[in-house]
């Protein structure tokens, strides 16, 4: 089941005129401009659990969230794109079978992501499937999904 792309990096986030915390809310504004410009649908920044930024997105059917956040690692960063609605057990036992998001949809986010992130100076990307993207299990750039949809 695809659940998620997720990425670490680093360097400096751009500041924020709105909010100074938690950090990163003008990378998340970064993304989310891109986003609109790579035609999607994008709704307003919400903070995230007070840790970090998230981005809802649609475009045709799919409904994906983008999520950034600091690491706690001087100029270190983490972003997650996953579906906007998967369905937990509950959901699955009364019949919902399908994520809001497929893993085309969250590669296709990830590609623009990516591209934002490395125009805008950031570093050292690494990019993995359903998983925290170490140094071993990642890729520096996103990679499709290697198992069958």
């Amino acid at each position: 089941m695809t659940r998620s792309q997720n990425a670490r990096f680093m360097g400096a986030a751009p500041g924020d005129e709105e909010f100074d915390h938690p950090p990163g809310a003008g990378l998340a504004r970064a993304l989310s401009a891109a986003l609109a410009e790579g035609g999607w649908e994008v709704e307003e920044l919400e903070n995230w659990r007070d840790s970090g930024w998230s981005v809802r997105c649609r475009r045709g059917a799919a409904d994906v969230e983008v999520v950034v956040a600091a690491t706690g690692e001087p100029h270190a960063w983490f972003l997650q794109i996953a579906p906007y609605d998967a369905p937990g057990a509950l959901a699955r036992l009364f019949g919902k079978k399908q994520a809001s998001a497929d893993a085309e949809h969250l590669l296709a986010v990830s590609r623009l992501a990516h591209a934002t992130l490395e125009s805008r100076g950031f570093r050292d990307l690494r990019w993995k499937w359903n998983g925290y993207p170490d140094a071993a299990q990642s890729t520096p750039v996103p990679a499709a999904l290697d198992e069958p949809r």
